[in-house]
């Protein structure tokens, strides 16, 4: 099923201003399929018929679409067509878009972060089972001076901000050892009476 855009950014367009204003919504061609555009909240269009396109679910609850090129029908990943239009980061080896809350509906691009393929797996697995040690709180950044940057609320928020596993957070916020940098990003978290 398909959807007329012009109709849909007028209701948008009133939904977003009564709610205080958003990001924008931006437009961009789809390198691979050029008659399609995907905008930074995860939708899908056909240029030329100016619909929307429905997308769909796979068996692991990702969002994907079907498109059509030279009369062949694609399946793409959603988060894969907005990391590719919208997120800078993307390396050889941050290769994998990762949705930082978890909520695979939710691939718009500041929803969206670069990571490795085999930390992705690990990242979309932790929601499956978030454990409560990771609601206790609050966990503070510090330099590596140990001077508080930020206070966060608890290991699960410094996990969906920065893309980051919430055990690795966990494990630096419990070594009995030196603190050590919170992979891929580097970070050092403490408990705020530590510091």
């Amino acid at each position: 099923m398909t959807q007329n855009r012009s109709h849909h950014k007028m209701v948008e367009q009133r939904l977003y201003s009564s709610k205080g204003g958003k990001m924008q919504e931006e437009w961009r061609t789809i390198r691979e399929f050029p008659e399609y555009e995907i905008s930074n909240y995860g939708r899908v269009a056909h240029k030329a018929q100016d619909i929307l396109i429905r997308t769909s679910h796979t068996l692991q609850g990702g969002l994907k679409v079907g498109l059509t090129e030279n009369g062949k029908q694609y399946t793409r990943s959603v988060k894969v067509l907005v990391a590719d239009a919208f997120v800078d980061g993307k390396s050889p080896h941050f290769n994998t878009p990762i949705i930082l809350d978890g909520d695979q509906n939710n691939c718009s691009a500041q929803n969206l972060m670069w990571r490795p393929r085999w930390f992705a797996w690990h990242y979309t697995n932790q929601f499956k089972n978030v454990l409560d040690i990771y609601r206790k709180g609050p966990i503070v950044e510090v330099d590596q001076y140990g001077d508080i940057l930020e206070v966060y609320m608890d290991t699960y928020e410094v996990g969906i901000t920065f893309g980051l596993q919430f055990y690795e957070v966990w494990s630096c916020l419990n070594s009995p050892y030196d603190k050590k940098p919170v992979f891929p990003t580097g970070q050092f978290f403490d408990w705020p009476n530590k510091v």
